[in-house]
């Protein structure tokens, strides 16, 4: 099975970077969705941001499911869409949720967006996950009063 999903995901990268033939944007969304569907993370991920780039509500399903799979990126892709309502309801409980995996899973993105959002909610109770979004290379986060 395992090999079925990561063919799929390979016939789904070929598709949509047009290798080995034409470029199709919908036969790879179908090909790395049959891929999640069978479990792999990363087609989980790469379909949620096809999705997300064309502006898809459907995103947020793939991205969360990547997430649960333990893909942190997508996890913390999943905050951001929460967080602003991007396609879907403003939820920040959820939001702040996904971002702790996200940085939980050394996404620095999800751990600078987490401590931002804890910065929000609280009076500098996000600056540990500032800081550790700075050691993970968010140079953007990186100052001198954290």
């Amino acid at each position: 099975m395992a090999g079925d999903a990561e063919a799929c995901h390979a016939l789904g990268k070929m598709m949509l970077e047009g290798e080995g033939g034409p470029r199709s944007k919908k036969k790879a969304e179908k090909e790395l969705t049959k891929a999640c569907d069978m479990g792999l993370a990363e087609s989980c991920a790469l379909a949620g941001e096809m999705l997300y780039a064309r502006k898809d509500s459907a995103s947020l399903r793939f991205l969360k499911r990547a997430c649960v799979k333990g893909d942190s990126r997508s996890c913390g892709a999943a905050g951001w869409m929460l967080w602003w309502g991007e396609g879907c309801k403003h939820d920040l409980p959820e939001a702040s949720r996904r971002l702790e995996q996200a940085c939980a899973g050394d996404d620095g993105r999800g751990c600078a967006l987490l401590g931002l959002l804890e910065n929000l909610r609280e009076d500098g109770s996000g600056d540990e996950h500032l800081r550790r979004a700075c050691s993970l290379g968010e140079s953007a986060v990186c100052g001198d009063d954290l």
